[in-house]
């Protein structure tokens, strides 16, 4: 009997010994990889909170015209378009068509939750294990990545009816037609109101996203400077 176990401590010896490393340092590197994949669900989690929290603040009154990091502002053909017409004698205001430009964005803002999320669930744990040291805005990138495309078909057609409900579209091509009929035969090509690459909706559509994720890249910034992530040591720079 004493032969059998003393064979077997050898056996079992020699089958630690061809993993690599002492048994120390693999049960550290075991207890840091389970560490990891916590902060990992951590960040996940804290995520799906942070998503909530973005979706919920740029979709109530003034959630984006009252907040200068996410605010739309007229295209800048518009404003040289109101610029001719001034200078013709006809008075524009901008701000009737940026006003309808966030409100659109802010009615629009609740529908990118549920895509959101269910993005954020669809994300393996390896993925975010990868993403949580991958940069301070990593998880959101990606989460841009997997979903600009399925928003975009979900905010253009509620920008597309809010701008129309509120007059904003309406104001926004008048002022364009009007100006091109007040331009001289001769001027410089840098300085004529030509046709907007893209239209309004595609305009505030873009600009509502790039809002969207810029907060929520703003929200993941402070996630992982909290102390539950940063007291694991397990952050880059820690």
């Amino acid at each position: 009997m004493r032969r059998q176990i003393t064979a077997c401590l050898v056996l079992c010896s020699l089958m630690l010994s061809s993993c690599g490393g002492s048994p120390v340092d693999r049960l550290k590197n075991g207890v840091n990889a389970l560490g990891e994949q916590a902060t990992a669900l951590g960040l996940k989690r804290a995520m799906g909170v942070g998503v909530r929290e973005v979706v919920n603040r740029l979709g109530q009154v003034g959630g984006y015209l009252d907040n200068p990091l996410v605010r739309l502002v007229v295209p800048p053909p518009f404003l040289l378009a109101a610029d001719l017409l001034r200078m013709g004698g006809t008075l524009v205001q901008k701000d009737p068509v940026e006003a309808g430009l966030n409100l659109a964005a802010e009615r629009a803002a609740p529908l990118a939750g549920p895509i959101l999320l269910a993005a954020l669930e669809q994300t393996s744990v390896p993925t975010m294990r990868e993403l949580l040291n991958a940069g301070e805005t990593a998880a959101t990138d990606y989460l841009r990545k997997q979903t600009e495309g399925k928003l975009v078909e979900v905010f253009q057609p509620a920008i597309s009816a809010t701008l129309a409900e509120t007059g904003a579209l309406e104001q926004y091509r008048k002022v364009m037609e009007g100006a091109k009929d007040l331009q001289p035969a001769e001027q410089p090509a840098e300085g004529t109101v030509a046709e907007p690459a893209v239209s309004l909706e595609q305009y505030a559509t873009t600009q509502a996203i790039d809002g969207l994720f810029k907060l929520l890249g703003s929200e993941e910034q402070r996630i992982r400077q909290g102390p539950e992530f940063g007291d694991l040591g397990l952050l880059p720079g820690k």
